[in-house]
C-alpha cells in the first residue's frame, strides 16, 4: 500500500470521529422533552402558553452557541485530516480522554445560556417553573450522557487504532472513565424512574392530560431509543469484549500467548490489562525456560568435555610417573656440578608433585585422600626456586635476564605447588613474548595487609582488544598451540586464596602481571570486627575467636557498627558480609568506612572476587573465621 493510499485510508477512518457531533443534538432533544413534560404536568402548559415561550426564548442563539463550542472542540480533528502532525494527534487523544467532562461542561453551558437568554428577551414574562424545568432536563441529559458517549466510542474503534500505536493498545491508559455500575444506574434512572415520576406527580396535581400528552409520547419515544442504545452499549463494551477475552484464554490454554487490545479504562479494560500482564509473564517465563534448557544443554556438553579432559589428565599423570622415576634415578648418577644436579633433582621432584596433584584432582579418589588446603608460606623461597628453573631452561638465550628481589619475610596462605606452577606459567608467558633478548623483573612487596608479586617484561606487549579477554578459559595470545589455560588457572587459584590478578600491557612496550594476596602474619588475626546479619555466622566466629584466644566484636546492622566506629583503631581488620538484608550492600558500607580512614577492610562473602573487580582496594575472603590461621 502506497503512502498516498495509506493517508487516504487514515482520513477515511478519521471521519468516524465526526459521529460524536450527534451527541449534543440527541441530548438536546432529551433535555427539551423532559422540560416540556415537566411544565405541562405541573402547570398545564401547552405550546401557546407563556411558560413554553419562556422555555424556547433565545433557543436559536443557544443552538448557535452549541455549534460554536462543538466546532472548537472538533477543530484539532478537522485540522488533523489535512495536516496529520504528532501535536494535533496528541490534542485529539486528550479530547477523547476527557470526553465525559467536556460534554458535561457543554450541557451546563447550554442550559445556563438558554435560561439567561430567556430572561434577557422576556424578563417580564418569565413564568414559574421554567428554571426547574431546565434543571430537570439538564439532569436527564447528564444521566444519559455516559450512554451516548460510550455508544459513539465503541462504534468508532478505528479512530482509537489510528490515534494510538499498537503497543499502546495493549496497555491500560489511566484516563477518565465512569464505572460501569454507575452508567447502568444512570441509564435506568433516566429511562424509567424519571418519566414515571413525572406522570405520577402530574396526575396527582390534576394537570389536563391533553395539554402534555404529545410531549409525553415524545419523551417516552426518546427514552425507548436511549434504552435500546444502552443495551447496545452493554453488548459492545461488556459482552463482546468478555467473549473475545474468553476466546483468547482458550488460546493460552493451548500454548499460545495472544494479547487483547484496550481502548478505554473501565472495569473491563482493567480485566484486559490483567490478562495482558498474565500473558506477558507467561511469555517471559517461557523464554527463561528456553534459555535454561539451552544452558542445560551447554553445561551437559561442557561436562562431557570436562570429563574427557579429566580422564586424559589422570591417564597422563599416571603414565608419566614411571619414566619420571627413571629420570630421577639416572640424574643421580650423572657427573654434573652440584648446583645443576640439585636443580635437575628439584625439577624432577616438582614434575612428580604436579603428576600427584593431577591424580588427586582428576583420578579416582583413594580412601582417606583429602584436598590440600592453603597454608601460610614464605613466598620469596618459592619464587626463587621457580625462577632458578627458568634461568636453566632459557640459559641458551644469552640476551635473556631474569631478576628477582623483594621482601624475604612476606607470607601468604597458598598451596605451594600450585603457587610455583602459576609463577612458572606466568614467567614462561613473559619470556616467550621476547623476540631474542629482554628482561623479566619479578618483585615481591608487602604493605597495608597485602602482598603483591609483580612480573614485568619488556616484550612485544598485548593489543588492547585482546587484553580484557585474557584470563578467560580458551583465550590466548601470541603462542602457537596455546590454550589460555595457564592464565585461567592462575586467576582461579589467586581468587580462591582471596586475592586478585591484574594484567597491564601496551603493544610494543611489554606486559606487567601483578598478583595481590592477603598478607599472613604467621600468627593469625588476634582482634577483628564482624558485620553480618546472620546469627549462625556470629556464633561460628565467636566460637573460633574463643578457641584461638582472639577478641571479636560482632554487629548485625551497619547502624550498630557506625555507632561504635568512633572508638575503633583505623587499622583494625573489618570483615563485612556482602548481603546485609533490606537491600543494604556490604561493599557500599566498605566504601564509606574507607572514606572514614579504615585501611584493613575485607568482604566476607561466598561470592567470587571477580564480582568486585571494580573495587581493586577491597579484599575478598570467604565466610571462614580468620583466627589462628
Amino acid at each position: 500500500m502506497t503512502t498516498q493510499t495509506l493517508d487516504e485510508e487514515n482520513k477515511k477512518k478519521f471521519k468516524a470521529i465526526f459521529g460524536f457531533v450527534g451527541i449534543p443534538y440527541w441530548l438536546g432533544i432529551v433535555g427539551t422533552s423532559f422540560s416540556k413534560v415537566y411544565l405541562a404536568a405541573f402547570y398545564g402548559a401547552n405550546k401557546d402558553s407563556p411558560a413554553y415561550k419562556n422555555l424556547e426564548g433565545g433557543s436559536g442563539l443557544a443552538v448557535l452557541l452549541m455549534f460554536l463550542l462543538v466546532y472548537l472542540w472538533y477543530r484539532p480533528a478537522i485540522k488533523y485530516r489535512d495536516m496529520p502532525t504528532p501535536e494535533l494527534k496528541q490534542k485529539i487523544r486528550l479530547r477523547l480522554s476527557t470526553l465525559y467532562r467536556d460534554a458535561a461542561a457543554l450541557l451546563l453551558m447550554l442550559s445556563a445560556s438558554r435560561f439567561i437568554l430567556a430572561v434577557f428577551f422576556r424578563p417580564s414574562e418569565v413564568r414559574e417553573g421554567v428554571l426547574p424545568a431546565l434543571l430537570l432536563g439538564l439532569l436527564a441529559q447528564l444521566c444519559i450522557l455516559p450512554t451516548a458517549v460510550d455508544w459513539m466510542r465503541t462504534r468508532n474503534l478505528l479512530v482509537m487504532e489510528l490515534l494510538y500505536e499498537k503497543e499502546e493498545l495493549y496497555t491500560l491508559r489511566r484516563e477518565f472513565s465512569i464505572p460501569l455500575y454507575l452508567k447502568i444506574v444512570l441509564l435506568v434512572f433516566s429511562c424509567a424512574l424519571a418519566p414515571f415520576a413525572i406522570v405520577s406527580v402530574g396526575g396527582r396535581w390534576g394537570a389536563p392530560f391533553p395539554a402534555w400528552s404529545g410531549d409525553l409520547l415524545n419523551l417516552m419515544g426518546t427514552c425507548s431509543v436511549t434504552l435500546v442504545v444502552g443495551l447496545g452499549v452493554v453488548f459492545y463494551s461488556i459482552q463482546q469484549p468478555l467473549d473475545g477475552l474468553i476466546g483468547k484464554m482458550r488460546l493460552v490454554a493451548e500454548g499460545a500467548y495472544p494479547r487483547t487490545r484496550i481502548f478505554f479504562s473501565d472495569e473491563v479494560a482493567h480485566l484486559k490489562a490483567g490478562f495482558n500482564e498474565m500473558v506477558a509473564g507467561l511469555r517471559e517465563r517461557e523464554e527463561r525456560l528456553e534459555e535454561a534448557r539451552g544452558e542445560t544443554s551447554r553445561l551437559e556438553s561442557e561436562l562431557a568435555v570436562s570429563k574427557a579432559t579429566s580422564d586424559l589428565a589422570a591417564q597422563v599423570a599416571h603414565d608419566i610417573r614411571s619414566p619420571l622415576a627413571a629420570l630421577g634415578a639416572a640424574a643421580g648418577g650423572l657427573d654434573l656440578p652440584a648446583g645443576q644436579r640439585e636443580l635437575l633433582e628439584n625439577s624432577a621432584q616438582r614434575i612428580r608433585e604436579i603428576a600427584d596433584d593431577l591424580l588427586r584432582r582428576y583420578g579416582a579418589p583413594s580412601p582417606g585422600a583429602q584436598e590440600e588446603k592453603p597454608r601460610p608460606c614464605l613466598l620469596a623461597g618459592l619464587i626463587e626456586r621457580t625462577l632458578a628453573e627458568k634461568r636453566l631452561q632459557y640459559k641458551d638465550r644469552a640476551g635473556v635476564n631474569i631478576l628477582f628481589g623483594g621482601a624475604a619475610e612476606a607470607r601468604a596462605s597458598v598451596d605451594p605447588k600450585v603457587f610455583q606452577r602459576l609463577i612458572s606459567n606466568l614467567a614462561n608467558n613473559a619470556l616467550e613474548a621476547m623476540e631474542n633478548s629482554g628482561t623479566l623483573a619479578v618483585s615481591l612487596s608487602s604493605g597495608g595487609g597485602e602482598i603483591s608479586i609483580e612480573l614485568k617484561d619488556d616484550g612485544k606487549g598485548i593489543p588492547p582488544g585482546i587484553l580484557p579477554k585474557l584470563g578467560l578459559k580458551g583465550e590466548t595470545h601470541g603462542k602457537a598451540g596455546g590454550t589460555g589455560l595457564g592464565l585461567y588457572h592462575a586467576r582461579a587459584a589467586v581468587e580462591s586464596w582471596g586475592g586478585r590478578l591484574r594484567i597491564e600491557s601496551k603493544a610494543g612496550a611489554g606486559t606487567t602481571v601483578t598478583i595481590f594476596l592477603p598478607a599472613d602474619s604467621g600468627a593469625g588475626v588476634r582482634f577483628a570486627i564482624l558485620l553480618d546479619d546472620d546469627p549462625l555466622v556470629h556464633m561460628n566466629w565467636k566460637l573460633a575467636a574463643r578457641t584461638a584466644g582472639a577478641e571479636l566484636k560482632a554487629f548485625e546492622t551497619s547502624e550498630e557498627l557506625y555507632a561504635a566506629a568512633g572508638g575503633l583503631r583505623k587499622d583494625i581488620p573489618l570483615y563485612i558480609d556482602s548481603e546485609l538484608g533490606g537491600g543494604v550492600k556490604g561493599e557500599e558500607i566498605a566504601k564509606d568506612l574507607r572514606e572514614k580512614g579504615f585501611s584493613d577492610i575485607k568482604l566476607a562473602t561466598g561470592r567470587s572476587p571477580a564480582d568486585f573487580s571494580h573495587l581493586p582496594w577491597l579484599k575478598v575472603t570467604g565466610k571462614e573465621p580468620p583466627f589462628g590461621v
